[in-house]
């Protein structure tokens, strides 16, 4: 998969989804979590990410676990763990920003603060996912002007196109961590 099959992926999910059937954020990222976790004992490769990410729209969300709001938060950067720790975080600062009213404000998307300090740029799902993968891999517009020199070589003008073949828990954390402060 290239970061463009990425980028286009995530970009059709507001075709492929009706308003009515996009979740929450918060509600999202519990899902992602709940299918992401059932594979924590191996290597994510990225298209299974492709897959999850689209799952998470339909999955049932788990219920909010109060405990979560006492969790401590991994300091080792690496594996499960660490991503785990990433996204549950984004999932309290959500629950604790929309407890708060933050998230009733018409100009979130300047930057607040969440109430436990981390910055958030990004608060609806799909704005959420474009910028994660745009900031991590790359994006494209769709006036972009992409050259096919041959079946195996397709270059862009806007941006360089490439297979992402390394993906991993770490990726995974970075991934979630720019869908939240991206502009």
């Amino acid at each position: 998969m290239t970061n463009r099959d990425l980028y286009l992926l995530v970009r059709n999910f507001e075709k492929k989804y009706s308003k009515e059937k996009i979740p929450t954020l918060e509600k999202y990222l519990t899902s992602l979590w709940a299918v992401a976790s059932s594979f924590s004992e191996n290597k994510p490769q990225v298209e299974e990410l492709a897959n999850w990410l689209d799952l998470a729209f339909t999955h049932p969300a788990p219920v909010f676990s109060s405990a979560w709001l006492n969790y401590k938060f991994s300091a080792v950067q690496k594996g499960f763990e660490y991503w785990e720790s990433r996204i549950l975080a984004q999932i309290v600062d959500l629950r604790e920003m929309a407890e708060s009213g933050e998230l009733e404000n018409e100009h979130r998307y300047f930057g607040i603060d969440a109430p436990r300090g981390s910055r958030w740029y990004n608060f609806d799902v799909l704005t959420y996912l474009e910028c994660a993968v745009r900031g991590m891999y790359g994006g494209y517009t769709e006036e972009e002007v992409i050259i096919l020199d041959s079946a195996e070589n397709v270059r862009s003008v806007d941006s360089e196109v490439f297979q992402i073949t390394d993906f991993s828990w770490e990726k995974f954390a970075e991934l979630v961590e720019y869908g939240q402060i991206y502009e």
